[in-house]
Formats: C-alpha cells, structure tokens, sequence
C-alpha cells in the first residue's frame, strides 16, 4: 500500500509515494528538502523559527553558509520523513536502516550533527 497522506503538497514534490507499507514494514526513500506545505525547496535557513535557528546553530559567516545549508536541508528531510512515517503509523524509533546520499562528503559531520537531534538512541554508523 502506498502512503501520500504526507502533506498537501507531498504529491507536488514527489512523483513516486514516500513510502510503502508491506504487513508492520514500512519502507520510505525519496525525500527531498522540500516543505511539503508550499512545494518549495529549502535552500537555507532564512523561513526556519528562530527555535530551530538556534538548535541548528546556523550563523552568517560567510564560512558557514554552506554548513547553513546543509543543516537546514537535513532539518527539512527528516521532518518530511518524520511527516511520513507519522501518517504511516510508525516512527523515527522504528528505523533499522537509514542512507543519506551526499554530493559533499565534506558535509557527513553536518548531517550526523542534525541527525543526532532526531535519532536520540545513537547512531550505529557514520559516527
């Protein structure tokens, strides 16, 4: 069974269903740093609240506008996937496999620093 229940725009964004459920399994891939709301791309961190500003610790160094980025991207996919496997039943907690692609390998520390904040259990890789 596929899940679209995401979001209003969740269709908008994806041309395939965020996940799928086989019996208590639900297997998801595909989310993108788009708010499931507008449809729009996050490119920084400028419509995040000053709550998540914080958390994230995104500055405007010049420096650090590409980690600002990154963080905010990742911030935006696993709320989109937390959005999914909410409307699928389960959760964050359930996870056994989770695969991040990069373009920048450079970057790993950025997003296992974001991922921490959801994934209070540790990571078993990638640390």
């Amino acid at each position: 069974m596929s899940i679209d229940s995401a979001g209003p725009s969740a269709a908008s964004v994806a041309c395939w269903p965020l996940a799928r459920q086989a019996g208590d399994f639900v297997f998801t891939g595909g989310h993108t740093p788009h708010d499931l709301q507008s449809g729009e791309l996050v490119l920084d961190g400028s419509r995040l609240s000053e709550s998540d500003r914080q958390d994230l610790r995104l500055q405007v160094l010049c420096t650090e506008v590409v980690a600002g980025r990154v963080r905010a991207q990742t911030l935006q996919v696993l709320r989109n996937l937390v959005t999914t496997l909410d409307a699928a039943g389960s959760s964050l907690e359930h996870a056994v496999h989770l695969r991040v692609f990069l373009h920048d390998i450079r970057h790993e520390g950025t997003v296992v620093d974001v991922l921490k904040m959801f994934i209070k259990s540790g990571l078993c890789s990638g640390e």
